[in-house]
């Protein structure tokens, strides 16, 4: 689920004060992109992200459906393959999200 305050600041303030809910609207995210707030938020932990505890979760093979992408920035150091988890490097770090758009 994926929700967003009210914009106006005068109504959000309001809206607290009244003891109600200062969402203004809610979404619910396909599968797909549950997947990919997975490995955004995943990747960005020193520890990164197990792949294969998060692939059977969604469905999908991280490293068959990304793999292809994703190698070169394990060839150049950016990304660290660990067994069944992912993550970054230091230098990775600096470059997350181009990394992180393969994901997009």
């Amino acid at each position: 689920m994926r929700w967003k305050n009210v914009s106006s600041t005068s109504d959000y303030i309001d809206r607290v004060r009244a003891g109600s809910s200062p969402v203004g609207e809610r979404r619910r995210l396909e599968p797909a992109e549950r997947l990919e707030e997975a490995l955004f938020t995943g990747l960005r932990l020193a520890a990164g992200v197990d792949v294969g505890q998060l692939g059977p979760r969604h469905g999908v093979d991280v490293w068959e459906k990304y793999g292809d992408r994703l190698q070169p920035y394990v060839e150049s150091g950016h990304l660290r393959r660990e067994g069944t988890r992912l993550r970054l490097t230091r230098d990775g770090m600096l470059v997350a999200n181009e990394i992180m758009a393969v994901f997009v």
